[in-house]
């Protein structure tokens, strides 16, 4: 989501800087919420160039909409026992969004599974049916969960339960799929240097909260030392 991220690989870790930085209480200059919201509704968020624009041949967006992650991850990671409950759940009323590095292969499975009709094309724009969606299904590997909750879509994991910790975003989204008020989570532990996140397009001081992470992150790092060799 434009932001540079830190953390270290010590798992206690890099769950504990998030819990510090919601905990730091620190004043809320910056409204990140509404800067991720903003860069959604201006098209200015896809990563991928080769994404094509919405076309009106396109199908209408549904209430629902599930994110899937790449091809790479997706056996592994993902439950298909909570896709086919989405499915039979929400019936018509849910498209899929395969990753843009999805093979045609792995498309072409999970066409047989859902149908074709409740699945996107992979370079369809992820951010037009985002805005447009009811409910978000995504998961702990996935930016679009932070960028769901900005857009104020309550959003639901599609990970395997013990493949959590290992998604990219654990130590961020996990938060978001269990908090109350993910928005306010989000914009108050973000404006704590703790956090280890960076974006240097909304903060001018991003180096000096750099700075302040490094120190912080290094004194807890000290209190590891010695403890397991």
């Amino acid at each position: 989501a434009h932001c540079f991220i830190m953390h270290p690989l010590n798992q206690d870790l890099r769950l504990k800087q998030m819990v510090d930085a919601y905990n730091d209480n620190a004043p809320q200059k910056l409204d990140y919420i509404s800067w991720f919201k903003e860069r959604i509704e201006t098209g200015q968020t896809n990563k991928y160039t080769h994404i094509n624009a919405h076309d009106p041949k396109n199908p209408e967006p549904k209430e629902n909409l599930v994110v899937l992650v790449g091809s790479n991850k997706l056996k592994e990671r993902i439950c298909l026992n909570k896709l086919k409950w989405i499915r039979a759940t929400y019936e018509d009323e849910v498209q899929f969004k395969p990753h843009p590095f999805t093979t045609h292969q792995l498309v072409g499975e999970l066409k047989d599974l859902f149908g074709d009709k409740t699945m996107l094309d992979r370079d369809t724009d992820l951010y037009y049916y985002l805005i447009r969606a009811k409910r978000v299904f995504t998961s702990h590997m996935s930016e679009s969960a932070m960028y769901a909750v900005a857009l104020g879509k309550p959003i639901d994991p599609i990970d395997v339960y013990q493949k959590c910790e290992q998604g990219s975003f654990y130590h961020i989204n996990r938060h978001l799929f269990i908090e109350e008020n993910p928005q306010e989570w989000a914009n108050r532990t973000l404006n704590s240097p703790k956090c280890g996140i960076i974006n240097p397009l909304l903060d001018e001081h991003w180096k000096y909260r750099i700075d302040q992470y490094l120190e912080y992150i290094y004194a807890e790092r000290l209190k590891y030392k010695n403890k397991y060799v």
